[in-house]
């Protein structure tokens, strides 16, 4: 990215700073802006649904090894549970519902493509980052009120029978 950044080296203790001035090549007519708008917003959402797929994936191990241990009521709790983390995780094929296994494979679809060209962002990109995003929102949304409701109530099962709390 263009502009003024400062360089150090260090060597046998020594440290030598000195200002760069890092220019847009002249042959390229295109501004860089909202390619990199388009690109970091693509990298931070990824990161974002690769972190949540971390926390309910940790939610799925933990309600999985529970199942066994279940009876009735608690146990019928920790399989919708299970249910809606699978949802959350993937979706069958020919489903449009979004999940986070879909918005990571597109954030990384659009982020290789806005980033591998020194053209400006087509309209299609550009459209599919904002589909994306708002895509990412519903699926935040459900994240979220699984695990301020949902998982709240479940852990106030399993801690009445007895069981560990999901975390």
């Amino acid at each position: 990215m263009p502009g003024e950044y400062s360089v150090r080296l260090t060597a046998n203790g020594v440290v030598v700073t000195q200002p760069l001035t890092l220019k847009l090549d002249p042959r390229i007519k295109n501004p860089v802006d909202k390619q990199y708008e388009l690109s970091a917003s693509c990298y931070n959402s990824r990161k974002k649904v690769m972190d949540y797929i971390s926390q309910v994936s940790r939610y799925q191990d933990q309600i999985k090894s529970q199942i066994p241990k279940a009876k009735g009521d608690v146990a019928k709790s920790l399989e919708n549970a299970g249910q809606i983390i699978a949802a959350l995780l993937s979706a069958p094929r020919g489903s449009t519902e979004p999940n986070l296994g879909r918005l990571d494979a597109t954030f990384g679809a659009l982020l290789s493509t806005i980033d591998d060209t020194d053209m400006s962002p087509t309209t299609q990109a550009i459209l599919g980052v904002e589909f994306a995003s708002a895509q990412l929102v519903k699926v935040e949304k459900t994240v979220m009120e699984f695990t301020t409701k949902d998982l709240t109530t479940l852990n106030k099962q399993l801690k009445k029978s007895g069981l560990k709390e999901i975390k």
